[in-house]
């Protein structure tokens, strides 16, 4: 749905949908629920946030309360919104403890939900004020990997793919043929292997395409082509499907490494007691 500008180019945002489209954003962003709170100091505004629900998402970490923005997640607001790096801590949170977030933060967030773009804003009693609005027209999202701000328009589409796999055999050595093309130009084959089972698949890689992010699972692989891939179960990652693959990684990494530190320390513990009987023989 449109949003009605008025005619002298200005337009009203009540807190409430203020604090809607903030809550929603973070949503889609760390897969919890916020709770939203605006407030308006002189003529600006900032914005409270509350996670509904501890964060399921990154339990390694203590904090001292499960409420409180991690780095990481500040981090990625910061990115989102275009933050440059060097303003990172500049007022850009005004209370971290209640994570208060500041006008320009928050103004940032909005325009990433808003079909109207704005010069001005100012904090009314009653919600945000914006002037010199304009039809925001659709832009094209680009996707940051490491230093690449990558245009998923200029890849290959999904039909594509799969058309060479069939023609080629469904193998990983095909699939690097494929991506032969992006590793000359961006220097990386835009493709990832998730060696870990989803509980149909023994794994999958994430490859980009045109239309976004294309999962390629296998069940098996050989000596000489590697992963055979199942092309009857391809699919799209959307939001929900790549969190579930988020937090699966994120478990089996910290049992992985959990089981690794019991290793070491038994080693050493077994090191420190084969020198001692050594020595005292």
């Amino acid at each position: 749905m449109k949003t009605k500008i008025s005619n002298d180019r200005a337009y009203f945002m009540p807190w409430k949908t203020v604090e809607h489209k903030i809550g929603r954003i973070l949503e889609k962003l760390f897969f919890n629920k916020f709770t939203c709170m605006a407030r308006r100091s002189h003529n600006f505004m900032s914005v409270i946030i509350k996670r509904d629900k501890p964060n399921e998402y990154d339990l390694s970490k203590a904090f001292s309360s499960v409420n409180i923005l991690t780095d990481e997640e500040l981090a990625v607001i910061f990115e989102i919104i275009e933050l440059p790096e060097k303003e990172w801590q500049m007022c850009s949170i005004i209370n971290r403890r209640e994570n208060e977030l500041s006008h320009s933060v928050c103004e940032g967030l909005l325009r990433m939900d808003s079909d109207i773009k704005w010069q001005k804003s100012f904090a009314g009693e009653d919600g945000l004020y914006l002037f010199g609005v304009e039809d925001n027209a659709k832009s094209e999202v680009k996707m940051r990997i490491g230093c690449l701000n990558l245009s998923l328009s200029e890849l290959k589409s999904k039909n594509e793919l799969l058309a060479y796999l069939t023609e080629n055999d469904p193998t990983h050595a095909t699939l690097m043929d494929f991506c032969q093309d992006y590793r000359d130009k961006y220097h990386n084959e835009l493709c990832w292997n998730y060696p870990i089972s989803d509980g149909k698949h023994l794994g999958t890689f994430m490859v980009l395409v045109k239309e976004g992010i294309l999962s390629l699972p296998y069940d098996s692989a050989d000596e000489t082509d590697y992963e055979q891939f199942c092309l009857d179960d391809v699919c799209m990652f959307n939001i929900e499907s790549l969190r579930v693959f988020m937090e699966d990684w994120k478990s089996f990494n910290t049992d992985l490494e959990n089981a690794m530190h019991s290793m070491k320390l038994y080693l050493t513990k077994r090191s420190c007691v084969d020198e001692n009987k050594t020595i005292s023989d």
